[in-house]
């Protein structure tokens, strides 16, 4: 259920396409003439507001990415960031939205603060300002160079990692905004979708997760230009450090 980056075709790509590759094999001083077949996967249609779709598939759908410019962790290592090759617009997406929060059970259960947008996925909402994506397969790195470390004890400005899968890939991102009467709320955006204020253990991605502190000031990517987006925590300062 991770967030997708992708750089393959946009959503009209052709349909599947069976290929034979032919292979020669010696056997026996002749020769085999065989077929590998490949198959070259397009990416799916987007989701569409006009017809009934699977909501599961829909909030899983991942939107074409094309690489824009480069940040960089403390330490200098490089990380990638993306910008939707064809955003949809919130006319679009919004009666997406409500179908996958109805589907989850959610709808009324969490807080929307920002509508949907293809704008950013959640790692690029804590790390990016809300205006590119990063790849989760980063996020480990940008823990690690920039001074996180687990915390026990969650504070608001912390940051929370949501894992799947028995490898524990790294799922989701999000910030935590409140801690009180033995609850986190946090904020995230949720792939594509809005940004929710939630509880921690109530959204699509699962209980396992851990919270990481960091000294440093804020959680933004050295290097990143231009202002955070308006909602963003940082673009007043409140990053809870």
């Amino acid at each position: 259920m991770a967030d997708q980056v992708t750089k393959d075709a946009g959503p009209h790509a052709p349909p599947r396409l069976l290929i034979a590759i032919p292979l020669l094999v010696l056997v026996g001083g002749g020769a085999l003439l065989l077929h590998r077949w490949s198959a070259l996967s397009a990416i799916p249609d987007p989701p569409s507001s006009a017809k009934p779709s699977d909501p599961k598939a829909d909030f899983e759908y991942g939107v074409p990415i094309r690489r824009t410019n480069t940040v960089h962790t403390d330490t200098g290592r490089p990380i990638p960031l993306g910008e939707p090759d064809r955003p949809r617009g919130s006319a679009e997406l919004d009666p997406i939205e409500t179908r996958v929060l109805e589907s989850f059970g959610l709808a009324g259960r969490v807080s929307r603060e920002h509508p949907a947008s293809d704008a950013s996925n959640c790692h690029g909402w804590v790390f990016a300002a809300g205006r590119y994506w990063v790849r989760p397969k980063y996020v480990g790195d940008i823990l690690h160079d920039n001074g996180y470390g687990p915390a026990a004890d969650p504070r608001p400005g912390d940051i929370v990692v949501y894992y799947g899968d028995p490898d524990r890939t790294i799922w989701h991102s999000g910030i935590v905004r409140e801690v009180g009467s033995g609850k986190v709320e946090v904020e995230s955006k949720w792939n594509w979708m809005g940004v929710f204020r939630h509880e921690v253990t109530d959204s699509p991605f699962g209980t396992d997760y851990l919270f990481f502190r960091s000294p440093r000031p804020g959680h933004l990517l050295t290097g990143l230009d231009g202002s955070p987006h308006p909602g963003h925590a940082e673009s007043t300062g409140a990053n809870g450090h």
